[in-house]
C-alpha cells in the first residue's frame, strides 16, 4: 500500500515536469523502493488526490459499535495490559451467555486487532499525565494559610536558578487598602515569619 507522502510526491513530480517513466528512477536515486508502474500511472493521472487514500481497502471494525465499543474501551482503560483472550471471555459472558446476542461480531484475533487499533490511535491512552493534581484547599482565616512551591529555571550559560514561590491565600483588606507584609499587626506577617523560622 502506498503511503500518502509517496502519493503526494508523485503528484509533485508531475507538477515539476517529470514524465511518468522518470518517476521510478527518481525514487531509486533517492534510496527509496519505487512503486509499481501501474501504481505510478494511477496517481500520475489523478488531478487531485483522494481525501482518504485507500478508502475502499479500509474494513469496518467488527467491535466498533455499541454496546461493544464502550465496554471494550472501559475494560482496556482499566486494565491496559490485560490479555485480549480475557477480554474476549468477558464479552462472551456479558453479551452471549446472558442472551443479549447469539454470537460476538468477531473472533479473538479480530478483537486483538481492534484493541491494537484503540491503543495505536490513542483512543485509549496509557501515558501518564504530566501535570500536578492539587488537593482541596481548606478555607482558613485571612493570612493563616500560604501555598509554597519550589522550582528551578535554566538560564543562559547553563546557569540554574532555584526559586521559591509563596502565595498567601488571601489578605484582609481594610478601607480598600491591602496590608503591608512588613507590618507585624497583620496575621499574614505571622504566617510568613513562622514559615522561615
Amino acid at each position: 500500500m502506498l503511503k500518502p507522502t509517496q502519493m503526494q510526491e508523485i503528484q509533485d513530480l508531475k507538477l515539476r515536469g517529470y514524465a511518468e517513466n522518470e518517476i521510478a528512477p527518481y525514487f531509486e536515486e533517492h534510496g527509496q523502493k519505487p512503486p509499481s508502474q501501474p501504481t505510478i500511472r494511477k496517481y500520475y493521472e489523478m488531478d487531485v488526490l483522494p481525501e482518504i487514500p485507500n478508502e475502499n481497502l479500509i474494513k469496518n471494525k467488527a467491535f466498533d459499535h455499541d454496546p461493544f465499543r464502550e465496554f471494550i474501551i472501559a475494560v482496556v482503560k482499566n486494565n491496559y495490559d490485560c490479555c485480549v483472550s480475557s477480554i474476549y471471555d468477558v464479552l462472551t459472558e456479558k453479551f452471549v451467555e446472558k442472551g443479549d446476542f447469539d454470537f460476538l461480531p468477531g473472533n479473538e484475533q479480530t478483537l486483538r486487532n481492534y484493541v491494537h487499533y484503540l491503543k495505536d490511535s490513542k483512543i485509549v491512552d496509557n501515558t501518564p499525565e504530566n501535570r500536578r493534581i492539587y488537593d482541596r484547599v481548606f478555607d482558613t482565616p485571612p493570612g493563616e494559610q500560604m501555598l509554597i512551591d519550589f522550582g528551578e529555571q535554566k538560564v543562559e550559560n547553563n546557569l540554574t536558578v532555584h526559586f521559591i514561590c509563596l502565595l498567601l491565600r488571601y489578605l484582609p483588606i481594610q478601607d480598600g487598602i491591602p496590608p503591608s507584609l512588613f507590618l507585624n499587626q497583620y496575621p499574614c506577617d505571622i504566617c510568613v515569619k513562622s514559615t522561615f523560622k
